[in-house]
Parts: C-alpha cells; sequence; structure tokens
C-alpha cells in the first residue's frame, strides 16, 4: 500500500463494489452488495456478492512492456423469488454493459472502516471485455433459503488508462 492507495487489483474491486451499490440503490430498494462471499449470508436477502477471482496482465502487443490488467469477477445473487433472481441478473448485466470508473481507494485515516475513494486524473474506467456466464445455481432441496434463488455472473473487465 504505496502512500496508503490500496493496490490495483484491490482498487479495481473496490471500485466495481461502489459502482454496483450506487447503480442498485438508484434502481432496487432493499438490496445490499457485499464484497465477501460470507458476509452474503450475514444480511437478510436479496443481496448481491461482489468477489474478483483473479488478475491477470495481458501484454498490449508482442514485443510491448506494457500489460493491460485483466481481472475476473464473479457476482453472486442472493434473491428471494426466481422473479428477483433474473430481474436483478438482468439489471447488474446492463450496469456492467457500461462500464465504470476506477478509483485510487484507501482507507479514512480517522476511521479505519471507511474507504476513501478518489478519482484518478485524468479519469480512469474499467471496461467489460467478455461475460463467461451467468447461469442459476441449482440448490440441493435442503438448502438455506439464501442459496434457493441464487444467479452467479461471472465476467472479465479490464482497466484503461
Amino acid at each position: 500500500m504505496a502512500n496508503g492507495i490500496f493496490s490495483l487489483p484491490r482498487n479495481a474491486e473496490l471500485s466495481l463494489v461502489e459502482y454496483i451499490t450506487a447503480s442498485i440503490a438508484n434502481d432496487w430498494t432493499g438490496v445490499t452488495v457485499v464484497k465477501d462471499f460470507l458476509q452474503a449470508y450475514q444480511v437478510p436477502t436479496p443481496v448481491i456478492c461482489v468477489r474478483m477471482l483473479s488478475k491477470q496482465n495481458v501484454r498490449t502487443e508482442i514485443g510491448s512492456q506494457l500489460l493491460l490488467p485483466t481481472f475476473t469477477f464473479t457476482i453472486d445473487i442472493f434473491a428471494n423469488s426466481d422473479g428477483q433472481r433474473l430481474d436483478l441478473s438482468d439489471s447488474i448485466i446492463n450496469y456492467l454493459i457500461q462500464g465504470c470508473e476506477y478509483f485510487d481507494c484507501a482507507k479514512d485515516p480517522s476511521n479505519a472502516q471507511n474507504i476513501i475513494y478518489t478519482p484518478t486524473s485524468p479519469v480512469t474506467r474499467m471496461t467489460l471485455l467478455k461475460f463467461i456466464s451467468d447461469v442459476k445455481v441449482l440448490a440441493p432441496m435442503d438448502a438455506q433459503l439464501e442459496d434457493k434463488f441464487r444467479q452467479c455472473i461471472t465476467f472479465t473487465m479490464s482497466k484503461y488508462d
């Protein structure tokens, strides 16, 4: 953590969580967004869990020293019904298609529980590259209520300066 700013992957994950949280708040009520799978089970449904699965560095061209960071994310939707599961999935896909702003993030020195989101200058964006999957998670008959109406969206995004 140089100068208090988090690493590139952590900033990317927090930027996406912030974007999904703000987008959901504009269109939905009563939906909680978390970034940790275990947190999804600690709050009432509906819950959206945003997680970064991996980071890859891809060369921009053969022989170049420039690397393009590419992130694989999964968004787990824990809904109250099949209809809500489908509607939330559709909303999230529409948000992702637009891409989101990338922020430099750091802990608030006065309250370590808070994150400070600082826009980059010039503004940097994260762009959707590819949807990998958008599938219903099949739960066993004796599954917990939180797992009965689940959807999992997996995709890649890249940060462009």
